[in-house]
């Protein structure tokens, strides 16, 4: 048995493979999607996602086999990182003299065949590999060498997505105890993390395009991967809105220009809006009183602020209809958005609008708890206010008002 090399760039490797966090981490269904996939297109019964630290080979997913780790210097993945432009085939590792003898190939795990590529950093550095593994002598056609490319960037733009939402996130939590310095940090990471997240969506278009020509099984596996991929991007590219947006507000960025505005004719296109994308068949129910007058605002910001109430009235009840009434009275208008959806606790309503604050029972619904901090900055933006009144369990009317 010959020992895997070590590379040249070791350290700036290890150093890389640090950032990621990923070396003794608890499986994740994204990347076992991703080996079952490898091995039902190169018809293998084993595939395994490796990344390789200073002495151990960790699979972070291992399909068809019950392996986590093992020694670096029997490594397999080891070898292959050394070849990290080259997918490194070996078709009956018997035959080779750097593993004829090797314990994973002498041993229960009888390795026969093996293919690797290497999982390359955006600086280039090797991190570990994306392989497949068969107990009897095995070829790839090209077919099957690409796809293993192919699987091998999804899973390095899966590592990249990761990676970002553990930094964003820990960011966030950073920031809620330094509310000065929020808005800055906030708005510049927005920007930063705008360029991977639209690489990572194409990258996922590009996969599915390529897959409209699989086989039904692998089309179905590979249409759940990138389906997955396209909703973590939309989550993660709407909360950077939100956090730039909020930026943007709380260093007094935004251009507040006002100018009279049909405010009933605003609230009627959104609920059109709303009535088309809905999927459930729901509809907005939409009703006023009094005589419409113009009032002097910013149409930009106020529709904003309309159609974040209606998403939330739809999002937090989910059996009702959502309702908007607008009132005219004698020296202001008042918007009210009301649902019969879960409510929210009284001891909860006076944190409501705080920058990243979330109720305690919406932890099943998906939210970055910015849009009614944001709701907030653009109606007092428009020398109005936002009130709520709620009842758990029967639903939410939030109120907002503005003077003539």
């Amino acid at each position: 048995m010959i020992k895997p090399k070590i590379p040249k760039n070791e350290v700036k490797r290890l150093e890389a493979l640090k950032k990621y966090q990923i070396v003794n981490t608890l499986m994740e269904n994204e990347y076992d999607e991703i080996t079952r996939i490898a091995s039902l297109i190169c018809q293998t019964p084993v595939a395994l996602i490796s990344f390789i630290d200073k002495t151990e080979n960790f699979f972070k997913s291992h399909h068809g086999v019950d392996l986590t780790k093992s020694p670096r210097e029997i490594s397999f993945c080891g070898h292959a990182i050394n070849e990290p432009k080259d997918v490194m085939i070996v078709n009956d590792v018997r035959k080779d003299e750097r593993f004829f003898d090797n314990p994973l190939v002498t041993g229960a795990t009888s390795v026969v065949f093996y293919a690797g590529v290497s999982l390359l950093s955006p600086e280039g550095y090797p991190l570990g590999t994306l392989c497949v593994i068969d107990h009897q002598p095995k070829e790839l056609d090209e077919s099957q060498i690409q796809s293993l490319k192919a699987l091998g960037n999804q899973t390095m733009k899966l590592l990249e997505l990761r990676k970002n939402n553990k930094e964003l996130n820990e960011a966030l939590e950073t920031q809620k105890e330094l509310s000065k310095l929020q808005s800055l940090f906030l708005a510049t990471a927005s920007h930063q993390f705008r360029t991977p997240l639209a690489i990572i969506q194409s990258n996922a278009e590009l996969l599915t395009m390529i897959n409209r020509n699989s086989a039904e099984e692998l089309k179905l596996r590979l249409n759940k991967v990138t389906d997955r991929i396209r909703k973590e991007v939309t989550r993660m590219t709407l909360l950077m809105d939100d956090i730039l947006i909020l930026g943007k507000i709380t260093s007094q960025k935004i251009n507040v220009e006002k100018k009279p505005i049909n405010v009933l004719s605003l609230s009627r296109n959104l609920c059109e809006q709303y009535n088309l994308i809905q999927e459930d068949g729901r509809t907005v129910e939409f009703s006023f009183s009094g005589i419409p007058i113009e009032v002097n605002l910013n149409k930009d910001l106020i529709r904003h602020a309309i159609s974040n109430l209606l998403s939330n009235a739809f999002k937090y009840s989910k059996k009702y209809s959502p309702k908007i009434y607008l009132v005219y009275e004698k020296e202001h208008l008042k918007i009210s958005v009301s649902d019969q959806g879960i409510g929210i606790p009284k001891k909860e309503i006076k944190n409501l609008f705080k920058p990243f604050y979330r109720a305690e029972n919406v932890n099943n619904i998906t939210g970055t708890g910015l849009g009614l901090a944001i709701v907030k900055e653009y109606v007092e933006l428009n020398n109005g206010n936002v009130e709520v009144q709620s009842q758990l369990n029967k639903g939410t009317t939030f109120t907002i008002t503005f003077n003539y």
